[in-house]
């Protein structure tokens, strides 16, 4: 599951930022630490009073920082003041160093948090990236819709501008949803480097195409969470092999009642997917909270990381490649093995 709001800050929060800077910042309408991202580092540097290279860099390093799931902002100080300026430099420090970051930013984490939070700068480091605008059909920015792209999903501005992470080098289907049961959907979007400032503006219609049948087991973007009721639908058809189940429930006679970890939206309503399964297809000590995969005959417990995704899905940005050449999910996982959490 995608974060559901962006924690980019605003440029009046960038360490050690002056009045004068910020003012000249918002004038080349860099308002917050996403826009920096997307701005010319050449005009920032002849515009914005006291900026040299060494101080963009450092609030270039806080920016990326904050791509992160779950890396706050006081995190993020921290880490700058430990001397780490980029993801990279983030995803290679021993885990005492990130503790002691933790302490200093007064964040209450243990190992698997920290372990957690490597492992998302490196799938936004490695990965691509979408900077976009969305206008309405007057041509206004669109604040506060939602645009969903490859499992991830974040809300407009107030600008109507957003920052999608952690993308896979391929062409991406955008999903944009103006209204409740409405939806908009651009084909073939080009991702960009995570480092790069490309931008793309979209364009809503007058009136989006009306939301028919979607399904996030088929990979489709769904609505906003909150904005339709939310249905449990029994199933009479065994679960696909791909399915991921949540056991919910021991129920009269040994069965155990499971749920779909993925959506679906039909008839302008969320529903979740039930199944009873008898405990003769499941694994012998299973339990309330466990998720399942595999199909019937074959399920197997399956560890997901938070919101929901396996760490193939987390790591998608493996299929593309890097500087140095390309990446593979053999090294990814080798530098995750590094981090040992007794360490």
């Amino acid at each position: 599951m995608a974060r559901s709001a962006d924690v980019h800050t605003t440029v009046d929060q960038l360490p050690g930022a002056s009045a004068a800077a910020v003012s000249a910042l918002r004038a080349l309408t860099v308002f917050g630490t996403a826009d920096l991202l997307r701005a010319n580092p050449a005009r920032m540097l002849a515009t914005v009073p006291g900026l040299d290279r060494a101080i963009l860099r450092r609030w270039v390093g806080y920016a990326q920082l904050l791509d992160v799931e779950d890396l706050t902002p006081a995190l993020a100080s921290a880490a700058l003041a430990a001397r780490i300026e980029s993801l990279d430099t983030f995803a290679t420090r021993p885990l005492a160093t990130l503790r002691a970051i933790a302490a200093a930013a007064g964040a209450q984490l243990d190992d698997d948090a920290l372990i957690a939070l490597v492992r998302g700068a490196l799938a936004v480091s490695l990965g691509h990236a979408l900077n976009g605008t969305v206008l309405d059909s007057a041509g206004v920015p669109a604040v506060g819709v939602t645009v969903a792209a490859a499992g991830r999903r974040v809300d407009t501005d107030v600008r109507g501008r957003f920052r999608l992470v952690a993308l896979g080098p391929e062409p991406l289907t955008v999903s944009i949803f103006p209204a409740p049961g409405r939806v908009k959907r651009f084909d073939r979007v080009r991702s960009v480097p995570h480092s790069a400032r490309e931008g793309r503006t979209f364009k809503l219609p007058a009136r989006p195409a009306r939301i028919r049948s979607l399904s996030q087991l088929r990979g489709e973007a769904l609505p906003p969470l909150g904005s339709a009721p939310l249905r449990a639908r029994v199933q009479t058809a065994p679960p696909v092999a791909h399915d991921v189940l949540q056991v919910v429930e021991r129920l009269a006679g040994g069965d155990w009642r499971l749920v779909s970890r993925y959506l679906d939206f039909a008839d302008d309503v969320f529903v979740a997917r039930v199944y009873r399964i008898p405990p003769s297809q499941l694994p012998a000590d299973i339990a309330i909270g466990d998720e399942v995969s595999g199909g019937p005959g074959a399920w197997r417990r399956v560890t997901l990381c938070k919101g929901g995704r396996e760490l193939r899905a987390l790591l998608v940005a493996t299929r593309g490649t890097s500087a140095s050449g390309p990446v593979t999910e053999a090294a990814v996982r080798a530098r995750i093995a590094r981090l040992n959490p007794r360490r």
